[in-house]
């Protein structure tokens, strides 16, 4: 399969239109990328209280998006976008369906984790026709289109339906702070603002869209992003935002700014290690990022080491079969329902054949920004690949605004020319 035109819809899949002249097929396709983001990700039941999971009319909805993107990729897959799954690097994703496809005969959860794959099979053969179909420009439009409207149904949810919207975050036993969670957990919620911010960023540098819409969408997901107070996310934000702008900062004038202010800094962490006030400027910095007020929350990052640890115990107990595909919630239970930690969940589901591929596509996407840079994503697939490691990201069962991201991030060099 040739490379595409990052800004023109390829030839082989041409609009139908209608008597008005409107192109009914790519407003269609345009709507599928950003109903999976919006749709499939966002939370309008409310958590079960028990951490259980139950079938709700919300499920089904997600089911049928996932359902309605399988047919536009089982449509389309044969004769145009077969070859993207059987060419680099687009094959690791073949891999990774057929890897969790087989992760069934060892699942804990059969039904369940069946569904999941389906799922994600259905969403992940839609992706490359919607890249080639609308361009580059469009089809991201349609992912930020998707991430404004979950946050602003998060504010929504926020404001006037606190029962959704506001996440209580226990920090005791006894103590809890809340938190907006909108739509989802907050920490979702963060990483949609992070992604919103870094997709805008790269859009309004190459020119794909303007810098006044730009800053207005920015701000909206900066406010957010402080508000629902994710640091995972804001971290990840900024080392996006960072790669994105990597050209401006390297500018003779900028990195002569950047050298005063690394002096100055360093000059000031001499004078407080020389005043011998720097640990206790350094624990009251501590408790004032943590949420409980303890350090500890931070040198395990959250809790995250413990976590860890205990995904190694279980894929050690099934290194090679895994549990089934997305069942991390069902042993997992007690340690926030999935490894943190993409390459560990991918193991857990499908042991260490789904954790190598997860690992490859990592290093195919990093190595892309490196070699071969995309000023219109790499702040994105920095951003994507920082969380996926620190945070639940994905997988998730019902693939939703990562996950579509994710896949993208592997197609995109093997899809656009320059």
């Amino acid at each position: 399969m040739t490379a595409v035109s990052i800004e023109q819809p390829h030839r082989f899949l041409p609009a139908q239109p209608t008597a008005s002249g409107w192109p009914i097929p790519k407003i269609f396709l345009w709507s599928v990328p950003m109903l999976v983001v919006f749709l499939n990700g966002a939370d309008f039941h409310g958590a079960n209280p028990d951490g259980s999971f139950r079938i709700h009319w919300q499920i089904l909805l997600r089911l049928a998006i996932s359902g309605l993107c399988g047919l536009v990729g089982a449509f389309y897959l044969f004769p145009y976008t077969y070859r993207d799954f059987l060419t680099w690097p687009g094959f690791l994703v073949s891999a990774m369906i057929a890897v969790c496809g087989l992760s069934q005969i060892f699942s804990l959860a059969p039904s369940y984790s069946l569904v999941a794959w389906i799922c994600y099979v259905c969403v992940a053969l839609t992706v490359p026709v919607a890249m080639r179909f609308l361009g580059a420009t469009a089809y991201l439009s349609s992912i930020l289109a998707g991430s404004v409207a979950f946050i602003i149904g998060s504010w929504i949810a926020y404001l006037f339906f606190p029962e959704i919207g506001v996440f209580q975050e226990f920090v005791s036993k006894t103590e809890f702070v809340e938190r907006m969670g909108g739509l989802g957990h907050p920490n979702i919620l963060g990483i949609v603002c992070a992604l919103t911010i870094v997709i805008t960023a790269g859009m309004a540098t190459t020119r794909t869209i303007r810098w006044d819409l730009a800053a207005a969408i920015a701000l909206f997901a900066g406010v957010t992003l402080i508000t629902c107070y994710s640091r995972t996310s804001m971290i990840c934000c900024l080392v996006g935002l960072t790669v994105t702008f990597r050209k401006d900062l390297l500018k003779a004038g900028n990195l002569a700014f950047l050298g005063v202010f690394a002096m100055f800094a360093v000059l000031g962490l001499f004078l407080l290690v020389g005043s011998g006030n720097l640990d206790w400027y350094l624990k009251d910095l501590a408790r004032g990022v943590s949420k409980s007020g303890d350090i500890n929350e931070l040198t395990t990052a959250t809790g995250r080491t413990e976590i860890w640890s205990r995904a190694l115990e279980f894929i050690a107990s099934s290194p090679f079969g895994g549990y089934g595909y997305a069942t991390q919630r069902f042993y997992m239970d007690d340690y926030s329902f999935h490894a943190h930690n993409m390459i560990l969940n991918a193991t857990l589901s499908a042991g260490i054949g789904g954790g190598l591929i997860t690992l490859a596509m990592t290093l195919v996407i990093l190595g892309g920004v490196l070699f071969k840079p995309r000023p219109l994503i790499d702040g994105l697939a920095v951003c994507m690949i920082c969380a996926a490691s620190i945070d639940g990201v994905i997988p998730q069962p019902s693939p939703s605004g990562p996950d579509m991201a994710w896949l993208s991030l592997i197609f995109w060099r093997q899809i656009f020319k320059e």
